[in-house]
């Protein structure tokens, strides 16, 4: 579940108490604490101050910032098990979001989604928000964000021994890491190992030669292997 924070004059110090005095500063101010209230678990405090900021940006008309607050209440819905109010808060988010044509913020709320409809076991709509996740951070270039939508997305695959499609993603994200993220590499060694453990040798063998349409190059094989020893 990844924070989203309102993009708009940026507040150098945290604040104890916010100014009414400006009011789209006041908002950001009851976002922060909200933010702060959430980390340290006291959620009803936090809704109290996210629903103050959001109250304050829909009412000066600025419906893209509102969209963080509502990402937020998702969030914190989330973590106190109201799944059906997440989901219309996250929905709302994303709705904000790609009417303003800001498919990369809309990946935050879509990944929220994707967590629910995964506990819920709606694979198929899971695999869809996280596809529309990873297409959008991509398209942002935000690799180390679009290799962990593939990793988490690879690992619900996993738990429905959807192992050829798992790994797939398992490679996309190897891929991206290798070339933008080096120090994410060793995660996906460790991810590929694990299914190498879980698989055995032969079997992992026959689905990298399907998948990749050729076998695991001998050194990368090696290094999955020695992950698990």
């Amino acid at each position: 579940m990844d924070n989203l924070p309102v993009e708009i004059h940026p507040v150098r110090e945290p604040i104890q108490h916010a100014d009414d005095s400006d009011p789209l500063t006041a908002a950001i101010h009851y976002h922060q604490l909200g933010m702060v209230e959430q980390e340290q678990l006291h959620f009803d405090a936090a809704i109290s101050l996210f629903q103050k900021s959001l109250q304050i940006f829909e009412q000066a008309g600025d419906f893209y910032n509102a969209a963080s607050d509502y990402h937020q209440l998702g969030i914190v819905a989330q973590r106190q098990r109201r799944l059906d109010d997440a989901i219309a808060l996250f929905q709302k988010a994303c709705q904000i979001f790609m009417e303003a044509n800001d498919s990369y913020r809309a990946s935050y709320p879509w990944m929220g989604l994707a967590e629910i409809a995964t506990e819920r076991g709606e694979l198929e709509q899971a695999s869809n928000y996280y596809r529309q996740a990873f297409d959008a951070r991509s398209t942002a270039e935000d690799w180390p964000r679009a290799s962990s939508v593939l990793n988490q997305w690879a690992q619900v695959l996993e738990t429905q021994n959807q192992w050829a499609e798992a790994m797939h993603l398992y490679m996309q994200a190897l891929s991206i890491d290798v070339e933008h993220n080096r120090h994410c590499f060793q995660l996906d060694i460790w991810d590929l190992g694990r299914m190498w453990g879980i698989l055995g040798a032969s079997e992992f063998e026959t689905i990298w030669l399907k998948v990749a349409g050729q076998a695991c190059p001998e050194k990368l094989y090696a290094k999955i292997r020695a992950s698990k020893i």
